[in-house]
């Protein structure tokens, strides 16, 4: 049994007339990262994998979820594949990952992301599956129960999502002072 983790990066700056692949997260967004990597850290949820877009405000996101206490146990890779990568090209790196891999962080960008989330579950609990199927918003990550062995088995439609959270989940009520 293997989980996949397919988080969408943190609220990025607008920061218009910069190259989209270098832009960074927002003020709000390194706040939401930090405190992603809080809440991971508090449901005991760790990583021995990592796979991240080459963007800049992906590398941040994971960055400061680290910073959050997020564990991390194995490698991190920053991909150039990954930057706007579709939901069949994503499909194809989670396939390639190395079968060590017991928990696997994808952080990437939309639309592929949230595609790619929605072609590989098949089943959990109605709720979950809709919020899943309506879309996925800066800091959004779904959770994947995948009964295989090897990540080269990964099949669509054949995943339980087992949660799916977005800032609210993890963000305090009150985030004018995170700005």
């Amino acid at each position: 049994m293997k989980n996949l983790y397919l988080l969408r990066h943190c609220q990025a700056d607008g920061a218009f007339g910069a190259p989209d692949k270098l832009r960074n997260l927002s003020p709000h967004g390194v706040a939401e990262a930090e405190a992603l990597g809080r809440y991971l850290k508090d449901y005991k949820i760790s990583f021995d994998r990592v796979l991240c877009s080459s963007a800049v405000r992906t590398s941040e996101t994971v960055d400061h979820m680290v910073h959050g206490g997020v564990e991390v146990s194995g490698h991190i890779e920053f991909l150039d594949e990954l930057y706007n990568a579709s939901a069949g090209q994503i499909y194809e790196i989670i396939k390639s990952a190395p079968k060590t891999a017991e928990r696997l962080l994808i952080v990437a960008h939309n639309p592929g992301i949230h595609e790619i989330s929605k072609f590989l579950t098949g089943m959990g609990n109605k709720p979950l599956l809709d919020r899943q199927a309506s879309f996925s918003p800066p800091g959004c990550m779904n959770m994947l129960e995948c009964r295989i062995e090897d990540w080269r088995d990964l099949a669509s439609m054949s995943n339980t999502l087992k949660s799916w959270i977005d800032p609210s989940f993890y963000l305090p009520s009150d985030t004018s002072n995170l700005l």
